[in-house]
């Protein structure tokens, strides 16, 4: 069973009222409004640090937490900054192969939670330089 219906059927027995939902209750905007509340809980005065903030999965976290919570993000990538100005963003242009960088940065942030999306994801690239890949997608 799809995880993400499971949660939704979770959340609405939680939460919602069954004369909402037999009155047109829209159970995908309670479920993102909802999804939206814990997540601010969780993260509340946070400092979320983030490798491969201008990666496809790296730039949706950011984008996420920085509107549906109140967290502070830092974003680590190689290159320029792909996300939009915002004060509780802060963008550090890394290699994140370089470990003193990256150590420097988690030193000088402090960051409460790190989540690493940083990864080669060409396979091609991954299977012709299969160190470097390994280095950036598992070492991190």
């Amino acid at each position: 069973m799809d995880p993400m219906l499971i949660l939704n059927t979770w959340l609405i027995k939680k939460y919602a009222r069954q004369d909402l939902i037999s009155s047109g209750f829209n159970s995908e905007d309670f479920l993102i409004n909802r999804m939206k509340h814990l997540f601010n809980e969780i993260f509340k005065d946070k400092k979320i640090l983030i490798t491969g903030s201008n990666g496809f999965i790296g730039g949706a976290l950011v984008r996420f937490l920085i509107n549906a919570t109140n967290a502070n993000v830092i974003g680590i990538s190689k290159g320029e900054c792909r996300t939009r100005s915002n004060p509780r963003f802060q963008y550090e242009d890394i290699d994140i192969s370089h470990k003193e960088a990256v150590k420097f940065i988690v030193n000088q942030t402090q960051p409460d939670v790190i989540v690493h999306c940083a990864a080669i994801s060409q396979v091609d690239e991954c299977e012709k330089y299969p160190e470097k890949c390994s280095k950036i997608n598992i070492e991190g």
